[in-house]
């Protein structure tokens, strides 16, 4: 079998193009309809298709789409609606009138038939229940996988609808427009006069033997004027003389016209009583009544016309009983939706207590029913706490009704109730809540205070302003119409939406006009912020979230804020930037001012020397991640192109400078969240807060440093007259501890490619050198574990590689015992310092020892004198057991070295995530 065409639902007719050949016989006439591009063809392709998706986080589950078009095998192709349907707001494509279970049911028509068929109704397109429509269409459906249309009558119709549309001669009219009546438009500005009307004869029949002549003339009309067809009156006429003779007047005609065409809603109004009396209704009613007959003369038919009938007679009494059954039915069984709900925009419902239930129960509660009731409303918000001071539940209750929408809540202590004043409306809301056992992976939250927003007051407060803040507001150039409530099986109140609609559905009312949006930062409404929300004019940048953590709600964490600086005195006091290694927290250093910090481990940190006095900025952020998304590594850059690099730094960084395309975001501060137990907390959720620049975003973005290998310099590449020397002690590629890999794939690179380098300058006196040493790694390559070096100069002077402050933690929780020495882990703390005073000497050599030729397991430093530093290595390793080499510095026996390069890469802890120092190469001078 090969396809076939579907029909509209509501008349029957083809959907689209017809076709036929012009030479074929017994198609259509030429005289009427041209051919297949006829003009009058194109309202066949004026489709919409109604269906429902089940699925739908919308109130109303039912869907109409935009423009739909014919695609064969009985699927059509649609775009969304115009303004966009919340329940379907993209295009797609769908097969028609199937009963499939694994498809919705859905039905195309004809937007004209709609139109009639509304007409028919006495209502407005835009008061036709969708959800009602559905239901009636629905159950007038084929039982069947799949059909052509609905299993009812369609009356003369009927015989075109098969496998394929057919194009008989004499059946043009199916296919004419039912609402723009070709030739209607001429007739009916152009009504004829009595004046111009040909003289009528007027014959006088004999009354002999007519029983009816008894009857006074108005009783006869009365007979007349109550008989339903003209034909009857017809028939009544020949066979009685004395209703041939009774005269039926000009009005007579008008009315009869009105009673027996109540399709005809083209008909000129007002009309002046003049008018009305110059107008020959007979001479009306006659060319109207053979013009709308299917079988009348092409002269005398008026096609479009016809068809409009046979929909009106023939279709429409079917729907609208059917429709209006289906309404009364729906409203006894509470499931019809308000029309205010209808085509609502239902926000995601924002989550607010931790843990999150599994299993829900929704409720709508309503402000208002119907948009008439908007202007005079009088709508409250009731919340319900317990004696705790816990938030419980959120209703609304209306004026009419004592109770609201919903009982309250059976283990609320009290209840607070906000009117909604008569000259304003609700806005949003900002919902407080604490965190109990906060850091832990059973972290509970709860709802603390409520303050309810308006279009035009100043907030109420409810409860305690104490705490996290979640903003909920409604959409620019909406208004509300309901909440829609989660509540947790104990009733509790867990999430809650906002159920909006434009403001076109307020019709003006002065009430819903938001005065007070400005106050609110609407950029920030997506997530939870620690103790007060950003402020207005503030942008946030899209948020690096770590997998796990998506999946794990997001919204329950709250963001904390690290504000640079909000003006430009604050911004020029700032002298450093410091950031944990393991992204554990951030730290920004004043000139004057106090220190600011967030995150829940400062243990390790790089610093970033700011000046600020000077003009310089903070000014590009780029974040690094994982597959999983989760933040490993972080860069800052100045606006002098200096440069701070915390973690793994890939090629696969994130800008977090560009709100769109034409838009840049000049940071001013940092957000994120940390997850995880209160030992092990990780950087969850990361993102930029800062101004928006008003003009387009063509800035080239800088290039981050890098070495001859692609490493990344950091804070900055070395003076342009130095270059790297000699090997790279620590280089090399040794196998990995992955043994189930093929053999050819047991080989990792030291130094990785998500290495960072550095340099010291080891080419003037030195009063001192510290040394940071990590805890060693355990069943992998042995690297000696220097996190940090600093050389102090003769002159006052430092410098740092690697983090440059560190806390004293008097135990480790980081460290394990299958990635760390045991005995190392309970002797030592995590980080030791070590310094080795030189006493204003130079450097003349380093000395390495390398296992086997390879990593470096331990490093001295020797000055002149033969003053040695201790032996920095790894734990448990005896270097007399290993190969030594030595590089010299510059006026030493030969050696050229003026400086040193370190590459830092993560020790391969995944619990601790350490930088330690994995490769040392000699610089030399290119200046003489």
């Amino acid at each position: 079998m090969g396809g076939w065409d579907v029909y509209c639902a509501l008349c029957g007719g083809p959907l689209g193009s017809v076709y036929w050949e012009p030479e074929e016989e017994d198609v259509y006439d030429p005289g009427v309809l041209e051919n297949c591009d006829d003009p009058e063809l194109a309202w066949l392709s004026d489709i919409r298709i109604i269906g429902e998706d089940p699925e739908s986080e919308s109130i109303c589950k039912v869907w109409i789409s935009g423009p739909a078009f014919a695609s064969g095998y009985g699927t059509m192709g649609y775009e969304p609606a115009d303004p966009i349907d919340p329940v379907m707001s993209t295009r797609g494509s769908i097969s028609v009138y199937t009963m499939d279970a694994g498809e919705p049911w859905s039905a195309p028509f004809h937007t004209c038939c709609r139109e009639v068929l509304c007409r028919y109704m006495c209502i407005p397109v835009s008061r036709l229940d969708k959800e009602v429509l559905f239901e009636t269409l629905k159950s007038m459906a084929e039982d069947e996988q799949s059909g052509r249309c609905l299993d009812l009558d369609y009356g003369d119709i009927s015989e075109e609808m098969g496998q394929y549309w057919m194009t008989s001669r004499d059946t043009e009219h199916f296919v004419f427009n039912p609402v723009e009546v070709k030739g209607l438009r001429e007739l009916l500005e152009n009504l004829p006069q009595i004046t111009m009307s040909p003289d009528r004869v007027i014959r006088t029949y004999s009354l002999e033997g007519d029983p009816f002549a008894r009857l006074p003339p108005d009783v006869l009309l009365f007979v007349v004027a109550h008989l339903q067809k003209i034909a009857t009156i017809k028939k009544l006429r020949r066979a009685s003389p004395a209703f041939a003779n009774l005269e039926l007047s000009n009005s007579f005609w008008r009315y009869r016209l009105l009673d027996d065409m109540p399709w005809l809603w083209d008909l000129p109004s007002p009309m002046t009583a003049q008018q009305r009396n110059e107008t020959d209704w007979q001479l009306v009613y006659r060319k109207l009544h053979w013009g709308s007959r299917p079988m009348s003369k092409n002269k005398n038919k008026i096609h479009g016309l016809c068809n409009r009938k046979r929909i009106w007679e023939q279709m429409c009494p079917d729907f609208a009983e059917e429709y209006q059954r289906t309404e009364v039915s729906l409203q006894k069984l509470g499931a019809a939706t308000p029309i205010a709900l209808k085509g609502a925009f239902r926000q995601d419902a924002a989550k607010l207590i931790k843990p999150v239930p599994t299993e829900v129960e929704q409720a709508t509660s309503s402000l208002i029913e119907r948009f008439s009731e908007l202007p005079s409303a009088l709508p409250s918000v009731s919340v319900d706490w317990d004696g705790d001071g816990k938030l419980m539940d959120i209703r609304i209750t209306k004026e009419h009704d004592a109770d609201g929408d919903e009982v309250p809540n059976l283990s609320q202590a009290s209840t607070d109730t906000v009117n909604i004043p008569s000259h304003d409306w609700l806005t949003g809301f900002i919902v407080t809540s604490r965190a109990l056992d906060e850091g832990e992976l059973s972290e509970r939250r709860h709802i603390v205070g409520l303050e309810v927003l308006f279009a035009k007051r100043l907030p109420i407060q409810l409860g305690l302003d104490d705490g996290d803040k979640r903003l909920i507001y409604v959409t620019e150039g909406r208004f509300i119409v309901a909440l829609d409530i989660h509540r947790s099986s104990a009733g509790v109140l867990s999430a809650f939406a906002i159920v909006e609609q434009p403001l076109v559905h307020a019709y003006g009312c002065l009430r819903v006009a938001d005065t007070r949006r400005g106050n609110y930062n609407m950029h920030v409404v997506a997530y939870l912020w620690r103790q007060e929300l950003p402020q207005p004019s503030l942008r946030i940048s899209s948020q690096i979230v770590d997998y796990w953590s998506s999946l794990s709600e997001v919204e329950v964490y709250a963001m904390d804020t690290l504000m640079l600086g909000t003006s430009e005195d604050e911004l020029s006091d700032i002298t450093s930037v410091s950031v944990d290694i393991r992204l554990g927290g951030f730290e920004v250093t004043y000139n004057g001012r106090p220190t600011r910090a967030i995150g829940p481990r400062l243990q390790a940190m790089k610093t970033l020397q700011v000046d600020g006095r000077g003009g310089e900025r903070v000014r590009f952020v780029w974040v690094c991640v994982t597959r999983a998304m989760e933040p490993v590594s972080l860069q800052l850059i100045t606006n002098r192109g200096r440069f701070l690099s915390v973690g793994e730094s890939t090629e696969t960084a994130s800008f977090l400078g560009s709100l769109d395309g034409n838009t840049r975001l000049i940071p001013c501060g940092l957000y994120g969240s940390w997850q995880g137990s209160e030992s092990q907390r990780y950087l969850a959720h990361f993102g930029v807060i800062g101004s928006a620049e008003s003009r387009p975003f063509n800035e080239r973005l800088p290039r981050f440093p890098r070495d001859a290998h692609g490493f990344l310099w950091e804070p900055s590449s070395m003076p342009p007259a130095w270059k790297e020397t000699g090997l790279i002690w620590g280089g090399c590629a040794v196998p990995d501890s992955l043994e189930w890999l093929p053999d050819d794939q047991h080989i990792v690179n030291v130094p990785p490619e998500a290495c960072t380098v550095s340099w010291l300058d080891c080419s003037h006196p030195l009063s001192e050198v510290r040394i940071t040493l990590a805890h060693s790694t355990r069943g992998m390559i042995p690297q000696v574990p220097i996190s940090a070096i600093t050389m102090i100069y003769t002159d006052g002077s430092q410098k740092t590689v690697g983090p440059s402050r560190f806390s004293a933690e008097p135990t480790c929780g980081w460290c394990t015992p299958e990635s760390s020495i045991d005995e190392e882990v309970r002797t030592v703390p995590h980080y030791r310092h070590q310094s080795w005073h030189v006493g204003g000497k130079k450097l003349t050599s380093m000395r390495i020892w390398r296992l086997q030729g390879k990593s470096m397991v331990a490093i001295q430093l020797v000055a002149e004198g033969h003053l040695e530093s201790p032996i920095w290595g790894h734990w448990g390793h005896d270097v007399r057991d290993l190969a030594v080499g030595e590089l010299r510095f510059a006026g030493h026996e030969g050696g050229d070295a003026v400086g040193l390069k370190f590459f830092f890469q993560n020790n391969g802890i995944k619990s601790r995530r350490d930088t330690i120092i994995s490769g040392i190469q000699a610089v030399k001078s290119t200046v003489n």
